[in-house]
């Protein structure tokens, strides 16, 4: 890559003017600092209007184990008072959002990560990029169960209720009348000229 440079500097004297980056990605630093605060705040000043930063820290308070080892457990501790002493904060990672929304920054947004090891699988412990994939595949599967889930529960209450269209269920269950959601109509408003309205069918389910 011949688009890339290198630089070495510190993160509170930054030798780069305002406005230079559309992106700056922070990863690991701010538990270090012992004013992670003011660091995002420089690194805001050197993003574009409409620029976007990704910051990635740990939580190592938030360590867990099984079977539960109570020496583990001593040196989780140990490194989290021995970064303290040293000025750092080795809990700083369930502080990012209050600390992102008083540097200035706005449409904050949170995603905690799950790292997983695991003694009998070298496979989990080498391969963080297999932990990444599993969360990414999660986050589909939540969103496709909360649908399913949803249209589950239309159809119980819509049949409880008695006011379920059962042509109309059966044309979209049947592909006649694929569901678009650009042309859902709410019960509350008198349907659109173009749109005529559907009978109602009381039906058992």
């Amino acid at each position: 890559m011949t688009n890339v440079t290198f630089r070495e500097a510190d993160i509170f004297s930054l030798p780069f003017e305002a406005d230079s980056f559309d992106h700056v990605f922070v990863c690991f630093v701010l538990e270090h600092l012992g004013q992670p605060m003011e660091a995002l705040t420089r690194l805001k000043r050197l993003l574009k209007p409409g620029g976007t930063v990704t910051v990635i820290e740990g939580d190592h308070g938030s360590t867990y184990f099984h079977p539960d080892s109570l020496a583990a457990r001593a040196a989780i501790q140990c490194q989290i008072t021995l970064q303290q002493q040293a000025g750092g904060n080795a809990l700083i990672g369930r502080q990012l959002y209050p600390l992102m929304n008083a540097a200035g920054f706005d449409q904050v947004g949170v995603s905690p990560r799950m790292v997983y090891a695991d003694s009998s699988r070298p496979d989990l412990v080498d391969g963080v990029g297999l932990i990444v994939g599993i969360d990414r595949f999660m986050s589909e599967a939540r969103a496709v169960t909360n649908f399913s889930g949803n249209a589950v529960a239309t159809v119980l209450v819509g049949s409880w209720t008695k006011t379920i269209d059962r042509d109309k269920v059966n044309a979209v269950l049947g592909g006649e009348d694929p569901f678009d959601e650009l042309t859902m109509v709410d019960d509350h408003r008198t349907p659109r000229a173009e749109e005529p309205a559907h009978e109602r069918v009381p039906v058992s389910v």
